[in-house]
C-alpha cells in the first residue's frame, strides 16, 4: 500500500528506489523485467497531467486497492463452492499468480492465472479435477464482473469529469 502511494505522490523517490535494482540488469532477464517497469512508470508519469481533475487518480487507487480485495474473496468463494480451501492458501495463491500475469504477454493473464492456481494448490494436496474446475469458474465469472464494474467507473468518472 505504502508503494502505491509513493509511487502516485514522488516520481523522484520511485527513480531513487528503482536505482537500487541497477545492479540486477547484468542479468538478461530482470534487465528485461527492470526496463519494463522504467517504462512502464514514465507511461504512467506522462499520462498524469492528463487528467483533467488532479484528484481523480486519488479516487482510483483506494478503489483499486478495494477490487484487488474482493477480487481475493471472489477467489475464495469460488474456490470453496467447488473445494474446501482455506481462505489463506487461495489468496496468497491468487497473489502468487497475478503477480505472474504482469509479465505475460497475453490479455488478462488469460491462462496463466488459472494454471498458476492449480499448480500451487495441488501442492497442498487438493484433486487436479476440482483445482481446474474451480480456475475456469472463477475466470468466467471474474471476467463478467470485472467488465460490469469497469463500465460502471467508467461511467462514474465521466460524470466527475463533467462536474469539474
Amino acid at each position: 500500500i505504502f508503494l502505491l502511494i509513493l509511487i502516485i505522490f514522488s516520481k523522484k523517490a520511485v527513480l531513487k528506489i528503482l536505482n537500487l535494482f541497477v545492479f540486477l540488469k547484468k542479468y538478461s532477464l530482470l534487465s528485461g523485467v527492470l526496463n519494463f517497469i522504467e517504462k512502464e512508470l514514465g507511461v504512467f508519469y506522462n499520462t498524469l497531467p492528463l487528467f483533467k481533475n488532479k484528484k481523480m487518480y486519488q479516487l482510483i487507487v483506494p478503489l483499486t486497492f478495494l477490487g484487488w480485495l474482493l477480487e481475493m474473496a471472489s477467489f475464495y468463494l469460488v474456490f470453496t463452492s467447488v473445494i474446501n480451501v482455506p481462505f489463506l492458501e487461495v489468496a496468497s495463491s491468487q497473489m502468487i499468480t497475478a503477480s505472474a500475469t504482469f509479465v505475460t504477454f497475453l490479455p488478462g493473464g488469460l491462462g496463466v492465472a488459472e494454471g498458476g492456481m492449480v499448480y500451487i494448490l495441488k501442492f497442498f494436496g487438493y484433486p487436479t479435477a476440482l483445482l481446474f474446475g474451480g480456475a475456469l469458474l472463477n475466470r468466467i465469472l471474474l471476467t463478467g464482473t470485472l467488465l460490469f464494474t469497469g463500465l460502471i467507473g467508467l461511467l462514474f468518472l465521466r460524470e466527475k469529469g463533467k462536474e469539474s
